[in-house]
């Protein structure tokens, strides 16, 4: 086994994963909108650890949908993934979960925006023909 790939105190083994917000804003077609420009549909994933604890690290991921110029909707969802900890003795103990989560940071956050998809889907579905589906992992700018 590669050694690269090994976590060195995040246990992925297991998750838990909770709905912290959920906020969709339904807007009309802008009127105002020039002729020639098409709306654009964005999709921002962030992420940032949110607490350690002695044996659990709970990270927030933060997927937000929207249209340039503005219209159609606005959806924003928080979840919170949380992994349990290996022992370890190392002093270092923050740094080496920051290690762990930028070195593998597509796995570790696959739980939460596979969810965040699924509810994209679920709430476009409602108000449009097609629902929007996105791809069940973190799209983010390394």
């Amino acid at each position: 086994m590669n050694d690269k790939n090994i976590l060195q105190i995040i246990d992925d083994s297991s998750f838990n994963l909770t709905l912290k917000k959920l906020k969709y804003n339904h807007l009309d077609f802008p009127k105002d909108l020039n002729k020639g420009i098409t709306p654009k549909l964005r999709t921002e994933d962030n992420y940032r650890i949110l607490e350690i604890k002695r044996n659990e690290v709970k990270i927030e991921f933060v997927r937000e949908k929207y249209f340039e110029p503005v219209g159609l909707f606005q959806i924003e969802i928080v979840l919170i993934v949380g992994y349990k900890l290996k022992d370890t003795k190392n002093n270092e103990r923050d740094k080496l979960i920051e290690e762990d989560l930028k070195k593998d940071f597509t796995k570790l956050l696959l739980p939460a925006a596979t969810r965040a998809s699924m509810i994209v889907s679920s709430l476009t579905g409602i108000n449009f023909k097609n629902p929007i589906v996105d791809p069940p992992y973190p799209l983010l700018k390394t």
